[in-house]
């Protein structure tokens, strides 16, 4: 998937989101409200990396200002929040303060998810800057200087993608920390909040989530909500810990319209909500990377030629993975999972100058456009199977086009979320990527 950084974007008062400038440090005169967001991408040969975070600040060195904090800490998943903002708390910074620097305290503990599925728990290396450990208290905090809160962005990127992990003595040895530039037109993001839900009105279609202390109303949309295992109202029960995506900013939004809801355990809220009975569903992922496509896609047809489903193998023949809408079925290196009516699957295709299929409504009303545009990207049911082989067809069509010579580097990146009771899935991601060799990279933006 496309390279995301590690956000942590000051928004103003007034709502706007203002370009970063660089340089060092700058000064609030007017005692802004800053919100604290966190969005990055998967790291290429890390599907899962999951970190526990429990404070985020802005210093000068002497007169921090906390954005968040939790004494629990909140359990998150880096790779979940692909091309979104999480939102994670605000704070008021004091007129005439100066800030050069951001602070970040997470867990000396990290899991790992591996493309083979295998899992590591890592913690960082001695050696790392910017980064300084406490053995007691088994926390780390990483130390970006050069920020600029002026601006009203502050943008940290972790480049997972260059991480460095020793496996033989389980420790991170490489990370690279720096600011990047945030382009503060894109305003194309899906945000995300989690937190506990307080309050459910089943006649209007919407609940409320607590986080850390404040209120959030929830408005669901039946035609446009995906809510994977909540059932056909897409509406949680109190007490409940959920993540919830939206094109709308949480910061400055009371009410925000659901796009996506998933329950999720209390650890994720960073909070103890006796919910030690419930099970979070079971997660595969993996990546395919595609360099010989005619042997590695393959139609599934019936006898009358149509095409039924696809079938999809690495170059060594594993990981591999089939979609067959005869059998109602997707196949995982020989375990069979079960599409239903209420299965949902999302596409994403990164492929130079090739645009999703999925992405194509054209409305006057620019943020109702965005919202379903948005959730546009989901397909239900049926049309998963549609979807999915629509989305093939489309890099097989674009690879065919590639000029004689092109050398094409192609991955396809699945993750499904089963119920391990009944080995249904509730949802299926599949992203497509390609970028030709030799071809010029560019920075990219949030």
């Amino acid at each position: 998937m496309r390279k995301k950084a590690l956000l942590l974007t000051a928004v103003l008062g007034t709502g706007f989101i203002l370009a970063s400038c660089g340089g060092g440090g700058s000064t609030s005169s007017d005692g802004s409200t800053v919100s604290a967001y966190i969005t990055d991408a998967p790291a290429d040969q890390y599907p899962a990396v999951e970190v526990t975070l429990y404070e985020v600040r802005l210093t000068d060195g002497t007169n921090p200002v906390t954005l968040f904090s939790s004494n629990t800490g909140i359990q998150i998943d880096l790779t979940d929040l692909r091309n979104v903002m999480r939102y994670v708390g605000s704070a008021q910074i004091p007129a005439g303060s100066s800030f050069d620097r951001v602070e970040i305290e997470v867990g000396n503990s990290v899991q790992v998810t591996k493309n083979d599925g295998s899992t590591l728990t890592v913690s960082f290396g001695s050696d790392l800057p910017n980064v300084s450990c406490d053995s007691e208290s088994g926390r780390c905090t990483i130390t970006i200087k050069g920020i600029n809160v002026s601006s009203g962005v502050v943008a940290v990127d972790f480049e997972l993608r260059n991480m460095v992990i020793d496996e033989t003595n389980n420790t991170i040895t490489g990370l690279s920390v720096k600011p990047v530039s945030v382009d503060p037109k894109n305003t194309d993001m899906e945000y995300e909040i989690a937190g506990k839900v307080t309050s459910v009105d089943r006649t209007k279609g919407i609940f409320t989530v607590d986080w850390l202390g404040r209120e959030i109303n929830v408005k669901v949309d039946t035609a446009t909500t995906v809510c994977p295992g909540i059932g056909s109202e897409c509406l949680p029960v109190s007490g409940w810990c959920v993540e919830v995506e939206t094109s709308d900013d949480p910061a400055t939004s009371a009410e925000v319209r659901a796009l996506e809801i998933e329950r999720k355990r209390g650890k994720r809220c960073g909070e103890d909500i006796g919910d030690e009975d419930y099970t979070e569903p079971k997660e595969i992922k993996f990546k395919i990377t595609v360099t010989d496509p005619t042997n590695q896609i393959q139609f599934i047809k019936d006898a009358s030629e149509n095409v039924t489903g696809v079938s999809i193998s690495d170059t060594d023949g594993d990981p591999t993975i089939s979609v067959d809408t005869s059998s109602t079925k997707v196949t995982v290196n020989g375990t069979d999972y079960n599409l239903s009516d209420s299965s949902v699957c999302e596409m994403e295709s990164e492929m130079e100058g090739m645009e999703s299929s999925v992405m194509s409504r054209d409305e006057d009303d620019e943020e109702d456009r965005r919202h379903r545009e948005l959730a546009d990207d989901y397909r239900k049911g049926p049309f998963c199977f549609d979807a999915i082989r629509t989305e093939i067809e489309n890099m097989l069509t674009y690879l065919g086009s590639l000029t004689s010579g092109t050398t094409p580097n192609v991955e396809i990146e699945f993750e499904l979320k089963v119920d391990p009771s009944t080995s249904n899935i509730l949802k299926l991601e599949l992203g497509i990527e390609m970028e030709s060799e030799g071809s010029e990279g560019t920075e990219e933006e949030a």
